[in-house]
């Protein structure tokens, strides 16, 4: 673990190589670390979103294809009536209800992005079972 704000004269302006994979900057801090430790939010974000909503898109998918009929039905209209409301009003309206924060900003995403996942396994599953 290397310290993004290190600084190291002795290593001032280098080009990229093994050592500093993309060169320094004009006080030696390296920028590959600087960049790693900058993604750090959004890399956590994306991924605990996308998490919450793989598993909700794979469960409502799957319950719908598997069983048919009014479930699937009564579960495709669900997703309908979701994917037809303006997806900033949602998050809007959840977040007046969570504590501001990276949780609310990862559950907010997760809760409102899983309906196309949805359909796509929807979808396998039927072709699968047919």
């Amino acid at each position: 673990p290397i310290d993004p704000d290190v600084t190291n004269t002795s290593n001032i302006l280098q080009s990229p190589s093994l050592t500093h994979l993309f060169g320094t900057d004009e006080l030696g801090r390296d920028y590959f670390v600087r960049t790693v430790y900058g993604g750090r939010v959004s890399l956590t974000v994306g991924v605990l979103a996308m998490i919450i909503s793989t598993s909700i898109g794979v469960a409502f998918g799957t319950i719908s294809g598997y069983f048919g009929g009014k479930i699937d039905s009564i579960l495709m209209r669900f997703v309908d009536l979701i994917s037809s409301i303006p997806w900033m009003i949602l998050v809007t309206v959840i977040s007046i209800f969570l504590k501001p924060g990276l949780q609310a900003i990862i559950i907010v995403i997760g809760l409102f992005s899983w309906m196309e996942t949805a359909r796509l396994v929807r979808a396998e599953t039927l072709s699968i079972k047919e």
